[in-house]
């Protein structure tokens, strides 16, 4: 799915004008890139994929900085990688649910449960937790390595390992990240204080960030 460099440079301008960040039957439950013990009482919400519009940088609500991201990273995917991440996203109660599993300390998770009926789901406490912990720009990094679950999915990806699967979507949330023209020293520091983060992650999403305007790049990528 590779495209020519004039077609970068002319999504690279589409994606500018829609972009304001600031400077599973298949289930990706594992190695969600956060976890944490706490647990919730949030009500359960469904929430659909509106128009995309720009992220404003005023205080926000982690419904607000959830749904901002994941709207951004599709557009992102949509726009250079020709790929489009059609999901529901779920805020959950609790545990959250994936073909039969219950993932108890995930902060979210992208779910390919039923073909046609995917789902993005978060559990609002332990997302509201994780951000006071790691901030708006670790809840970014969270969303978009499950929206590059999703783009995996979205192209039918085959991947010879769940590691190699894993791999593929921290490069696309290095992509991702490198292309909001974040500081990767501030990056770092917050990919250090994730809770799964470990230091063999690292190459992936540095490898993403090395091709922040060709995200197709990620879904061949296997670490």
């Amino acid at each position: 799915m590779g495209t020519t460099r004039k077609r970068h440079l002319t999504a690279m301008a589409a994606v500018l004008a829609v972009l304001v960040v600031p400077a599973c039957s298949r289930a990706v439950d594992g190695r969600s890139i956060a976890s944490t013990a706490t647990t919730s009482s949030s009500s359960t919400t469904t929430t659909t994929r509106t128009t995309v519009a720009p992220t404003t940088t005023t205080a926000l609500s982690i419904d607000e900085i959830v749904a901002n991201a994941v709207r951004d990273t599709q557009t992102y995917w949509e726009v250079l990688g020709d790929v489009d991440t059609e999901f529901r996203v779920e805020e959950v109660s609790g545990a959250l649910p994936c073909n039969n599993k219950i993932h108890r300390n995930a902060v979210m998770l992208y779910c390919d449960g039923v073909p046609g009926d995917n789902a993005l789901r978060w559990n609002r406490a332990l997302t509201q937790t994780f951000y006071n912990q790691a901030g708006e720009e670790g809840v970014r990094i969270v969303v978009s390595h499950e929206v590059a679950h999703a783009a995996q999915d979205a192209d039918g990806r085959d991947y010879p390992s769940r590691a190699a699967k894993e791999a593929s979507a921290d490069c696309g949330a290095g992509a991702f990240t490198a292309y909001t023209g974040a500081d990767k020293s501030a990056v770092d520091a917050t990919l250090a204080s994730l809770p799964e983060w470990s230091t063999d992650r690292q190459p992936h999403f540095d490898y993403g960030w090395g091709n922040l305007v060709d995200p197709a790049a990620c879904l061949d990528y296997n670490g």
